[in-house]
């Protein structure tokens, strides 16, 4: 770990390990040259786990990344570094890729070319209370095509809606769009209700008031946060929900006796 260390060059004695190491952080770090960082990644062999989140990023970081080829980083994590505006299209050619945090980078947009991180499991694009935020108002139409997807984290971006095959991530289990709150609420929450492989389900602060959609379809569904949604009635589809057990029913405006209800058939939500 070389977090916090403020060097512009790779030391030389993490150059004698380099071929041995399977994980790598480079974390809070503002003075690093990247050309030189980029120059020496691919004596790095056996990388597994990158971690440069929190660091000073210039057009040379972006240009650079095509060289995780050269290693087996399968975990790439950009948290809290500003990509000013554009996601990167070197990132589309990182063929080990399946996990990649890009939570409060300053991302505007997502290149059609996304599709193209064939083994992607699990993509962060959500932002943190005192990050630099992510402003995606948009996905890619072709986004399904990330088939490999299971977990997508949204939260707090501008979003005005999901694109129309959205429901064709057939693997997608975790999704979370708190805060979402200029999505096209109820039409977004019909297009939810026919992912039948959803196991945990996040919207909280979406201004739903109501829910409708084929309910029914949500056989795996365990874990759902409706938090903040306007809500004062659950249609009877979702208390019959097969694994529901863990819902986040707070900051609604359910009559007391519904609301005792509910609490009765459901768990505590704990995060």
């Amino acid at each position: 770990s070389l977090e916090g260390n403020f060097f512009a060059q790779i030391p030389k004695e993490l150059i004698t390990i380099a071929p041995y190491l399977e994980e790598l952080y480079i974390i809070d770090n503002q003075s690093i040259n990247w050309e030189n960082f980029w120059d020496k990644i691919p004596t790095f062999k056996q990388l597994k786990r990158l971690h440069l989140n929190n660091c000073a990023f210039s057009p040379n970081l972006a240009q650079g990344f095509s060289r995780l080829n050269k290693t087996k980083v399968s975990y790439l994590d950009l948290s809290n570094s500003n990509l000013e505006g554009n996601f990167p299209k070197d990132f589309c050619q990182l063929k080990h890729i399946e996990q990649l945090n890009l939570s409060s980078c300053e991302l505007i947009n997502l290149p059609e070319e996304l599709y193209k991180l064939k083994k992607l499991r699990n993509l962060d694009l959500g932002n943190h209370p005192n990050g630099s935020p992510n402003k995606i108002s948009n996905l890619p139409d072709n986004f399904y095509r990330l088939t490999q997807l299971q977990t997508l984290r949204l939260d707090q971006n501008p979003l005005k809606k999901l694109p129309e095959n959205f429901a064709k991530l057939r693997n997608l289990e975790h999704l979370s769009l708190n805060n979402c709150e200029n999505l096209e609420a109820n039409p977004t929450f019909r297009q939810l209700t026919n992912m039948s492989g959803l196991v945990s389900l996040h919207l909280s602060n979406l201004p739903l008031k109501a829910l409708g959609g084929e309910i029914k379809n949500w056989i795996n569904l365990s874990r759902l946060d409706l938090s903040g949604c306007g809500l004062n009635y659950l249609p009877p589809s979702l208390l019959k929900l097969p694994l529901l057990e863990y819902v986040n029913l707070e900051n609604n405006s359910f009559p007391p006796e519904e609301l005792s209800k509910y609490k009765s058939i459901f768990k505590p939500f704990l995060d």
